[in-house]
């Protein structure tokens, strides 16, 4: 259910501009397969139509802690925060939030899940996060890719199964695509890459150094 009120305008040449507040008086929110319950949910706009500032907060209640994400900043550029009652790590918190099983439980397709949230949302001490997640899974590297630009940014996460093979599984941020690729070191000259997703292809690199 939304409430408030919001005034439009349009000038010849310019961007549509907003003013005023929307407001989410009852409502859930959807995402990576869960629900959550919107206990506080506010679009406001000073301006530009598509960059409200967001005051919204999302819970999620299980069995044994009530764990949620207070989400501030603008659409483009969001903040976010956990919390929970009882107070939990952070990384404890966010595998509760978004896939209903403590860390114990959760698995590697849970962990892009937990690691594109982190990405996408800002939330605080994101970083710190993403490391206990990275021990958790073993992983050796944890990066996101934007040489594509913003909109086609990846979440690249990775692992040395040897010292020569290098595997890594790379998580569309903006879409659903994903991406399976391994690197295999022949020789100190020679390497195989391969990738498997929306493109395939495999290359044989020689590099020299000088």
């Amino acid at each position: 259910g939304l409430g408030g009120e919001l005034n439009l305008s349009e000038k010849p040449g310019q961007l549509p501009q907003a003013y005023g507040e929307l407001v989410v008086e009852s409502g859930r929110y959807k995402a990576y397969g869960q629900k959550l319950k919107i206990e506080r949910g506010k679009l406001t706009f000073h301006g530009p139509y598509d960059d409200p500032a967001l005051a919204i907060r999302a819970v999620r209640e299980t069995s044994d802690a009530i764990v949620g994400l207070d989400i501030g900043g603008t659409l483009k550029h969001p903040s976010s925060r956990l919390f929970s009652d009882p107070v939990l790590s952070d990384s404890e918190t966010m595998a509760i939030l978004l896939t209903g099983r403590p860390m114990s439980s959760a698995s590697e397709a849970d962990a892009a899940k937990l690691y594109q949230a982190i990405a996408l949302l800002g939330i605080e001490r994101g970083a710190s996060i993403a490391n206990q997640l990275a021990d958790k899974f073993a992983l050796d590297v944890v990066t996101v890719d934007s040489d594509s630009g913003t909109n086609q940014s990846s979440l690249l996460l990775g692992k040395y199964l040897t010292p020569d093979l290098y595997v890594r599984y790379a998580v569309g941020l903006f879409d659903q695509s994903n991406s399976v690729g391994l690197e295999y070191k022949l020789n100190k000259n020679f390497k195989l890459e391969a990738q498997s997703g929306t493109q395939q292809s495999m290359d044989l690199i020689y590099r020299i150094e000088r």
